[in-house]
């Protein structure tokens, strides 16, 4: 009993610790520094003596610039479910739930919607059609940039959870882990667990070696399905894959 209990703390402490380094590799992290140079510089403070009369004169203080990171909107994070944990993710309810959720995560409906692509041509998409008609609030209140919220995180961190507890989606995404086909469990090594890493993070630069130790030790060694869902979870909640 204690020997469980012990295990699912150190579980929990290894998880946080791994987040705060997705935190601390978080892309965008040195043009953000450039803007608080920037906005942040002492011009309330700073005085100027005029040469002509002798008097002190204060700067003009500046504009304070505030730039927000775009984020993906529901039909691409909806698409990037899917690609990570096939088709099988579109009957999960939570994905779901979060595809509907538009005033949450942008992306108002649109009559491009309305058509999806069939081998016989295109044929009308009616979930998408009644979407883009709608006046609901929901609808009306879409952003077309969302903003990152506590609610939108929510709604990740359950969809990452339900993938994770449904077979068919955790087989579909390990099997982009594993070294070949023929083995039953990747190896817990620093490639196997970066596919991990780029499974979310597409086109972001290469995390730093800390941070592929910590997710190998939730790999645990030997590697087991658990210990690949603890990092394939932990990798998915993190927010930063989100920003474009």
């Amino acid at each position: 009993m204690f020997k469980s209990m012990y295990a699912r703390i150190s579980l929990v402490i290894v998880s946080l610790f791994v987040m705060v380094h997705f935190q601390n590799c978080a892309p965008g992290k040195k043009d953000e520094s450039v803007f608080d140079s920037m906005t942040n510089a002492d011009t309330t403070d700073q005085i100027h003596r005029d040469n002509d009369h002798g008097t002190l004169v204060p700067t003009q203080e500046k504009a304070a610039m505030e730039v927000s990171k775009s984020l993906l909107d529901r039909s691409m994070v909806y698409s990037l479910f899917i690609d990570i944990f096939g088709p099988d993710a579109a009957a999960v309810a939570a994905l779901n739930q979060l595809r509907s959720e538009r005033a949450v995560f942008g992306g108002p409906c649109s009559i491009y919607e309305n058509f999806k692509s069939a081998r016989a041509g295109f044929k009308m998409d009616s979930e998408a059609e009644s979407c883009a008609n709608s006046e609901t609030a929901n609808n009306l209140a879409a952003p077309v940039n969302p903003v990152a919220n506590v609610l939108q995180q929510a709604l990740i961190n359950d969809v990452c959870q339900q993938m994770m507890l449904n077979t068919k989606t955790f087989n579909y995404a390990i099997a982009q882990v594993k070294e070949n086909a023929s083995v039953a469990i990747p190896a817990n090594t620093p490639a196997n667990v970066l596919k991990v890493f780029r499974l979310f993070y597409r086109g972001k630069p290469e995390p730093e070696a800390s941070l592929v130790t910590s997710l190998q030790v939730l790999v645990g060694e030997p590697a087991t399905a658990d210990g690949w869902k603890n990092a394939i979870t932990t990798t998915c909640v993190s927010s930063h894959w989100q920003a474009l």
